[in-house]
């Protein structure tokens, strides 16, 4: 449950097919989530990163209170970890 006046922590994630940042995102907010329970959690990520099926992306929609899509066209996930 959130608390009124929690922190609030954003994770910002691009990730490639082989989901390495998504697993070390979902790492972190599932510690994050066990030190600070009440913590609001958001994510902004791109279109290709959202399309993952993997479990680490499912634990990290499972802990987010808001999920934030910015379209990065076809840019490489390197370059569109800068926008």
């Amino acid at each position: 449950m959130e608390q009124r006046n929690a922190p609030h922590f954003m994770y910002v994630l691009v990730a490639t097919e082989t989901g390495h940042f998504a697993e070390m995102a979902a790492v972190s907010a599932t510690t994050l989530k066990h030190v600070t329970p009440g913590a609001r959690i958001t994510i902004v990520t791109n279109e290709s990163t959202d399309a993952l099926k993997t479990p680490a992306m499912d634990v990290l929609r499972d802990l987010a209170a808001d999920w934030i899509v910015h379209p990065t066209g076809d840019l490489s996930p390197a370059m569109a970890s800068r926008l």
